[in-house]
């Protein structure tokens, strides 16, 4: 079986874009606050985004993801993380 080269990391002006372009497509009241690397050389990362209208404020969630994978399968983490989010807590 015959396995695909891995994908080059995306720095994080692409993650944030990615992130941004997720989080408008949900609603309005999302905004990514910003993009934080993990220790080290690593290919995770994390998004903060901020919450409108939310029970508590301020109301912020993180999602996990790893910059060296496709630009589709980042945005379907944020955007899976975001509906259950929305699911679970109404906001």
């Amino acid at each position: 079986m015959e396995t695909s080269p891995p994908l080059p990391s995306m720095n994080v002006t692409d993650v944030t874009r990615i992130a941004q372009e997720a989080v408008n497509a949900q609603s309005s009241k999302l905004r990514v606050m910003g993009v934080t690397m993990g220790n080290g050389d690593g290919n995770y990362a994390e998004v903060i985004i901020d919450l409108e209208d939310c029970g508590t404020q301020p109301c912020r969630m993180s999602v996990g993801i790893f910059r060296n994978a496709s630009e589709d399968t980042v945005r379907g983490e944020i955007v899976k993380r975001l509906e259950r989010h929305v699911r679970e807590h109404g906001a």
